[in-house]
């Protein structure tokens, strides 16, 4: 199996700038901590996903691909329904 390196930086919109990195992981971590965003991203997608509680579970979620596939499927969601794009005409700003 490969072994490939998973980055939370390979989800941030493509169009979005260095210096709102930052701000952008802060608004993804504050996301994952708040029951009612993740509630509204269940009720949207239908993923039941729940971060394990034991680190063996936890093991295998990571394992397996589970926690990456969450991952990647709620910043996509939250990227499309709360963060937006970065308009090309501010680029300046």
């Amino acid at each position: 199996m490969e072994n490939e390196q998973k980055n939370i930086l390979d989800l941030k919109p493509p169009d979005m700038p260095d210096y709102l990195i930052l701000a952008w992981i802060s608004f993804i971590s504050f996301c994952l901590r708040h029951n009612d965003c993740l509630e509204a991203y269940q009720k949207e997608t239908g993923d039941t996903f729940k971060f394990a509680s034991t680190p063996i579970d936890r093991a295998i979620d990571e394992v397996t691909g589970r926690e990456w596939g969450f991952l990647s499927n709620f910043v996509s969601w939250v990227n499309k329904n709360h963060w937006g794009e970065f308009k090309k005409e501010n680029k300046n700003v």
